[in-house]
């Protein structure tokens, strides 16, 4: 009777073992990226501009202006979200 339970433990172990390494390898949604840069980055760039000008130059914040224009309506899911 202990051999079975202990065969019936050790299969329950493993299945909640695979199920949450399925959960963890499970593709998300991806957050959209421009010349390997994140759009949050991006986002951070340009608040930093908006919040405390010399902290984030100007060709900084206009290189990341034009990477959100780039990224374009693939940022619409990103920023939804984050309105959340």
């Amino acid at each position: 009777m202990a051999m079975r339970s202990k065969r019936v433990l050790v299969g329950v172990s493993g299945v909640v073992v695979l199920a949450l390494v399925i959960f963890a390898a499970w593709p998300r949604e991806r957050e959209p990226e421009y010349e390997g840069k994140k759009l949050s980055y991006y986002l951070r760039v340009l608040a930093g501009r908006a919040c405390q000008p010399q902290r984030t130059t100007l060709p900084e914040a206009l290189n990341a202006a034009h990477a959100v224009l780039q990224i374009g309506s693939n940022a619409v899911p990103c920023l939804v979200r984050w309105r959340r």
